[in-house]
């Protein structure tokens, strides 16, 4: 809960039932009156007082204690749509956004979100205006969909708190994503107006399909029924071309001519099918008048069907005439194999589920995307399809395949794990992307997906251009904790390099204080750094270090020749990019350079292991293997079945391994290459045989469920609807359907099951792009496996095809709800834009620290200091310090102007001065009386030193006078030494046999010239003062003979008598 004052006072509270504490001022004022009685009313008042304000900040800090700021700034955040519907209007809305921002007020905000199926932003909240040039924004990933609903929530995530706020939203309204009102109701509640600016468009004459379908199902050699429907505006007339599997299909005219009218045309016709798996059914409506369809993309509908038949087999390979062999092999024994060039051709989830087996044939992992990685991951573990891989330089770890989706179905780990020596590879990224789309974005995805791909044994490291320069944002190392690696690679900064001299000094030098025999370099740039020096250069080739480039940048902004040059010089390859999608392959492709050690070229005869093993049947162990001359090295995982190894000193190697994953059966086949290292197998006689019965083993076995189904499309919606009956026509209720459907762009998606009827079951599944959606079901019953069953749907084109106008009502509804205008996109002007007629924005911030650190610990200091300082001096000058302290660094006056600082000096002096204004007088007196005493002073002192000198002038005359008069014979006898019987031992100095001799000048002339005769005798006392001084001096003159008379008793028992003071000698 937020409370604020009633009063135009900017505070406000998160706590404010702390505020009770404030009756206890008062009481404790009353409660202490009487026990600080002693400091006096002064000083006891202000002891009250502080105690007071003691209170007060306590209660404040646990009231949580706000500052409320009101500001009139604006901030203008304009959604951009750039959706298929209206990609022909992005050069409007830019210049909508350049026109309204030329000339707004100079502390208004000014933002840009751009959005399709996702919202991004391009420019954040600044001041100054629209800063986007044409042409330079960014592709977005997606735009077969439009999410306003994402743009308004990235939009009221964006708005800074201490500023009004609005929305300008530019689209056709035409949402197929998201709910785009409820996010509205959001921004209303938030106090943010949306504005909107219509693309407006109509389409009159259009001809779209709505859908194509046939059934799930169907039998070789029947007839299937296709249908379709055709959606038109006017009258039309034209052409329908059908095709099946490919293959246009001859039918008469009066099959294929359509003569449309406006509204749906619905249309069957029957196609017999004469081969097994997947049928499929494409549709195209072909206009006599081309002005009578504006758009021809949505003239197309596709459909299929599943027909039961033998299980194919997909050899995927990409050089058909080394691979050839082993499919020549299959079909000699009745396997109906299918030869697939990966180069070419990639089957989409629908052509995989034709397969009951797919075979990589040395396929290295970057000619799949990600999605498709995922799919055929799925295509094993979800449908229960069966998947091999054979070896080869571009098969396993050596094909990139490590940290995949794949490597988790294999039966082998891609990295060694066992402790063999074996050659490492050296991995450097040179990372220069600040320039293209979402540059910074894809420099992070695509060095943590190199990271992935190479093993844990290899060295890694990243470079790049920051703020401070040239630096290792990864230091080269082992990739042994590759999260940690990534987890560097998230925070890396990457900036504009000036040059690449300094970056690849810096890679060339790490790379070679490694001991790797394999290094390479992969640089990303779109070529404008300067090139390298030749001493960089000399020293890569010398190293043997190849560096591959990649360009890329916005549009054709690419400077080629020097990344040509650099990768041509070292041994490397050039990659032009135009769509950074296909990076993470090209760095996949890459990384292979350093994973070449993985490959073993040596010849050995497979050993088996596990004779046992179903791929072995009619194998004999005792017969020997042929041999094979090459093979890439892994890892058994623990579950995996080691059928064939090559045994070495250091351990087996797997060469045959097998498991079931999931729902599916994987064989991991770590050699091959068949022209290279099989030469020997592929002229075994049991070879057929071998591969046969492996394939056999590994395929999917279809168990077709007696149920019916169907697929539906429901807006961005997929539904699947189940029908079980017995074979007595009974409903089959309570069954378990567990279901994966493969999604075009996500690999396998879980899809849930529910029975809404008796022996009915729907399920459903999000449809947000085109392609085949294709879903597999498992039917289990009392938790036994009964079969499965295949569906789908085919989604040819977007919805965006599909809008003939804008969606004005929908906009005007989002205005109306927000307090926002309709503007026009073509004539709105920045004063419109930017008037300043909302509500100021009241910001809180927190209070309570300031009210700790600068309100209460001051307080109960002076508390403190005023009931234990007694002097008025000393609290005065406590109270400066604390004046100064809260008000220069608790203010932050220190950081303000010069003047500031000197009026918080002043003013503290101000209230020093007036705690201890008693001092002022004296303090005046002293200064006025410091001069005078300071010259009475020098005065006495020169009076005191003329004195000294007198005295020493007549001593010295009378030295010399003496001297003169009686120097003869009392200078030889002061200088005759005592001799040795003269000495007395006892004596503890030895003057000599003449004893003391009394010094020539007495100290009483020494100092002055006065003698006992020289001092008159005292004056009796006249008076009770008088008499205490005189009694003082006898007293003293006592004390000095009595003094005299002990030394001269100790000097006797010990020599001859001191003379006396009266002796003139």
């Amino acid at each position: 809960m937020i409370a604020a004052f009633p009063w135009d006072i900017p505070l406000s509270f998160g706590r404010p039932e702390w505020l009770w504490l404030l009756l206890l001022a008062p009481a404790t004022a009353l409660g202490s009156w009487r026990a600080l009685a002693g400091l006096g009313p002064v000083r006891r008042a202000a002891a009250l007082a502080v105690r007071s304000l003691v209170i007060v900040a306590t209660a404040l800090t646990l009231a949580d204690v706000n500052r409320v700021l009101r500001n009139d700034d604006l901030t203008v955040l304009f959604l951009m749509d750039r959706s298929l519907s209206v990609r022909e209007h992005a050069d409007r809305q830019q210049q909508f956004m350049e026109d309204v921002t030329r000339d707004i007020p100079a502390d208004d905000r000014t933002g840009v979100i751009d959005f399709a199926r996702e919202a991004f932003l391009e420019q954040l909240p600044m001041k100054g205006g629209y800063f986007l040039e044409r042409g330079r924004l960014p592709e977005l990933p997606n735009v077969e969909r439009t999410n306003v609903a994402a743009a308004i929530r990235l939009a009221m995530a964006m708005f800074p708190h201490d500023s009004a706020k609005r929305i300008v939203l530019m689209s056709d309204g035409n949402d197929n994503m998201g709910d785009v009102l409820s996010e509205a109701r959001r921004a209303k509640a938030d106090g943010v107006s949306i504005d909107v600016a219509p693309l407006w468009f109509a389409r009159r004459n259009e001809v779209y399909f709505e859908k194509l379908s046939a059934p799930t199902y169907a039998e070789r050699g029947e007839l299937v029924a296709i249908r379709g429907n055709l959606h038109a505006t006017s009258h039309a007339s034209g052409r329908l071309d059908v095709y099946h599997n490919g293959a246009k299909v001859a039918l008469r005219d009066e099959y294929t001519r359509m003569a449309l009218r406006p509204g749906n045309n619905a249309f069957v016709m029957k196609l017999p099918v004469e081969t097994d798996g997947v049928q499929r059914f494409e549709t195209r409506f072909v206009p006599d008048d081309p002005n009578m369809d504006a758009i021809v993309d949505n003239n197309q509908a596709s459909s299929f069907s599943f027909v039961s038949g033998r299980g194919k087999v997909a050899v995927m390979s990409m050089d058909p005439a080394i691979d050839g062999a082993l499919v020549d092999a299959l079909r000699r024994e009745n396997v109906q194999a299918t030869l697939v060039d990966v180069t070419h051709e990639i089957p989409d989830p629908a052509g995989m589920i034709d397969y009951a087996c797919i075979v990589l044939a040395n396929v290295p992992a970057n000619v799949f995307t990600e999605e498709q990685q995922r799919t055929l991951a799925a295509y094993v573990e979800d449908m229960g399809g069966g998947l091999i891989m054979t070896g080869g330089d571009d098969g396993f770890g050596a094909g990139g395949w490590i940290g995949t989706p794949l490597e988790a179905v294999l039966p082998v780990e891609l990295e060694i794990k066992h402790k063999r020596i074996i050659p490492r590879g050296a991995l450097v990224l040179i990372m220069h992307s600040c320039e293209f789309e979402r540059g910074n974005a894809w420099g992070v995805h695509i060095a943590k997906k190199a990271v992935d791909t190479i093993s844990s044994r290899d060295f890694i490291g990243v470079l790049a251009y920051a703020m401070g320069g040239e630096s290792w944002e990864v230091p080269i190392q082992l990739a042994t904790n590759k999260s940690a690696v990534k987890n560097a690679i998230d925070r890396m900064g990457i900036g504009d390099m000036p040059d690449f001299d300094t970056t690849m000094s810096l890679a060339l030098k790490g790379l070679t204080a490694t001991d790797a025999s394999q290094k390479h370099i992969i640089m990303v740039s779109d070529g404008d750094p300067s090139p390298p020096s030749k001493s960089v250069m000399d020293g890569l080739i010398a190293q043997q270090i190849t560096v591959s480039t990649i360009g890329v940048g916005f549009g054709s902004h690419v400077v080629e020749p020097p990344l040509r040059d650099i990768a041509s010089r070292t041994g490397g390859r050039y990659y032009p990019v135009r769509n950074p999608r296909t990076l993470p392959q090209i760095f996949v492709k890459e990384s292979k350079v350093v994973r070449r050690p993985l490959i073993v070229e040596e010849t050995f005869v497979p050993t088996v292991n596990y004779a046992f093993s179903d791929l072995l049947t009619g194998i004999d162990p005792s017969e020997a293997l042929p041999q094979l001359d090459g093979m890439v090295l892994t890892t058994p995982k623990d579950a995996a079945q080691l059928a064939l190894v090559r045994a070495t000193t250091d351990g087996n190697d797997p060469l045959l391994a097998h498991w079931q994953r999931g729902l599916g059966r994987v064989v991991a086949f770590t050699s091959g290459y068949w022209p290279k290292w099989g030469t020997a197998w592929v002229r075994w006689s049991k070879y057929s045989k071998f591969w046969a019965q492996v394939l056999r083993w590994t395929m999917r076995q279809d168990a077709p469920a007696n149920l019916d189904t169907y697929t539906v499309i429901e807006g961005n919606t997929g539904r699947v609807i189940i029908e079980a009956m017995d074979k007595d026509a009974d409903y089959v209720n309570f069954l378990d359907l567990r279901a994966t459907v493969l999604h075009p762009g996500r690999g396998g998606v879980p899809m849930q099951f529910v029975q809404t009827g008796p022996g009915r079951y729907e399920g459903t599944f999000e449809i947000d792009q085109t392609g085949q959606y294709v879903a597999t079901v498992n039917v289990f019953q009392s938790g036994a496996y009964q079969g499965s069953l295949h569906t789908g749907a085919s989604v040819p084109y977007s919805p965006e095809l599909k809008e003939l106008s804008t969606n004005d009502v929908l906009l005007e509804q989002v205005a109306e709800m927000t307090g926002g205008r309709v503007l026009d996109v073509d004539a709105t002007q920045s004063s419109v834009v930017f008037d300043h007629d909302l509500p100021p924005t009241e910001s809180r911030r927190p209070a309570w620290e300031w009210a700790l650190t600068w309100l209460l610990l001051p307080a109960f200091l002076l508390d403190v200091a005023c009931r234990r300082l007694a002097s008025w001096v000393a609290l005065s000058l406590f109270v400066e310090v604390l004046i100064l302290a809260v008000l220069l660094f608790g203010m932050d006056v220190i950081h303000t102007h010069w003047w500031g600082v000197l009026g918080v000096i002043l003013l503290a002096e101000l209230v020093g001065w007036t705690i201890r204004f008693r001092s002022i007088q004296p303090c005046l007196e002293w200064l006025t009386h410091t001069a005078a005493v300071l010259s009475r002073t020098g005065d006495r002192s020169a009076a005191a030193l003329a004195q000294l000198r007198t005295v020493k002038d007549r001593v010295r005359e009378e030295r010399e006078s003496a001297s003169v008069t009686g120097g003869g014979a009392s200078g030889a006898e002061s200088t005759r030494r005592p001799t040795a019987a003269t000495v007395d031992p006892r004596r503890r100095y030895d003057t000599g046999d003449t004893g003391d001799r009394p010094p020539e000048i007495g100290l009483d002339e020494a100092l002055g010239g006065a003698t006992e005769s020289a001092i008159e005798a005292p004056k009796r006392p006249t008076s009770a003062t008088d008499a205490g001084v005189g009694e003082s001096e006898a007293t003293t003159s006592r004390l000095l003979r009595a003094k005299r008379r002990a030394r001269g008793d100790t000097q006797s028992g010990t020599g001859p008598a001191p003379p006396s003071d009266d002796d003139p000698s």
